[in-house]
């Protein structure tokens, strides 16, 4: 549902390259786009879910700007769809908050897309964290820069704008910051700050925030996120303890361990979208034909958009 850049460069290489789906129909609303879209997809395009529905679809990709997301969900979810959704589900928490409970009474299957779940440097940390090889308090280091600024690239300023105008850079990029540390057992902090900038006073709202976090077991969170600067620093996830450390670069496909039992730099063998999505799929598949969620569910989604609101308003607070 929507094809924009994410379901063009991401979502379909995945769909087409799975053994587990096969690809019947795209939805977009704009039927200018639609010879284009089937020339590039070699599927149906039709202007609405049900249409859809119609060709014999049984579960959906919403990939929408989140400002029309969360009635995308309570429409597949009234069609007993199974739901692949990009985050953030809402940019709102009032409007999103009986999402569970519809779901619960109808066939649908959901899972929330935060693709890095799925990339196995993260769930090696995940495990290096729960396993107390770092020790505890721990220091975690976050940063997303991405979208850089280009004058000339009309098509991709007009998307960023559009986002900016719905909430700054960070409640689309740092959803993802928010996720690793739930992903990780960081839930619920006890303290947060927050403080954001517009670097071009064209933009509607913040493009580089960035905000720290206290949990409770004594551990700080510090994330960055930035869009819009025509050079961007690299992103990357940095976590400190008594044990040692460990950095990943998403963007050189790396993962640095280094602590009292091992010291040792790992590369991944395909890039980080293309192993985060295709892994991604294979997770919605065993949601739909098990049961077993192993990526992040409804609720996940919601307490994401609690947290990047939160920051948001820490944010504003501070301007």
């Amino acid at each position: 549902i929507g094809f924009g850049d994410i379901a063009e460069k991401e979502h379909l290489p995945a769909i087409h390259n799975s053994s587990e789906f096969s690809l019947v129909a795209i939805v977009e609303r704009n039927e200018s786009r639609h010879d284009e879209i089937s020339k590039l997809a070699s599927c149906s395009v039709v202007k609405t879910m049900t249409d859809a529905v119609n060709l014999g679809v049984e579960c959906v990709i919403l990939s929408t700007p989140p400002e029309i997301t969360e009635l995308l969900i309570r429409e597949a979810i009234n069609l007993n769809l199974h739901i692949l959704c990009e985050k953030p589900i809402g940019i709102q928490l009032d409007s999103i908050q009986d999402l569970p409970t519809l779901a619960a009474k109808s066939l649908s299957k959901i899972q929330v897309g935060f693709t890095n779940r799925y990339v196995p440097f993260v769930q090696e940390l995940k495990a290096i964290i729960e396993s107390g090889e770092l020790g505890s308090p721990l220091v975690f280091m976050m940063a997303a820069f991405d979208e850089p600024f280009n004058e000339l690239d009309k098509d991709h300023l007009s998307r960023m704008m559009h986002f900016l105008e719905h909430g700054p850079a960070f409640t689309h990029e740092g959803s993802h910051l928010i996720d690793y540390l739930s992903y990780f057992g960081l839930q619920d902090p006890s303290q947060v700050s927050a403080f954001g900038v517009k670097t071009d006073s064209r933009f509607p709202t913040d493009n580089f925030t960035e905000a720290t976090l206290a949990f409770r077991n004594g551990s700080v969170a510090r994330l960055e996120v930035g869009w819009l600067t025509p050079s961007l620093p690299v992103g990357h996830i940095k976590v400190i303890g008594s044990g040692g450390r460990v950095e990943i670069i998403r963007r050189e496909g790396s993962m640095l361990i280094d602590t009292k039992d091992r010291c040792e730099t790992l590369l991944l063998e395909d890039t980080w979208n293309t192993i985060a999505f295709r892994n991604q799929l294979a997770g919605f598949a065993k949601l739909i034909n098990t049961g077993q969620i192993t990526g992040a569910t409804l609720e996940d989604g919601i307490y994401n958009v609690q947290m990047t609101m939160l920051i948001e308003a820490k944010s504003r607070a501070n301007t």
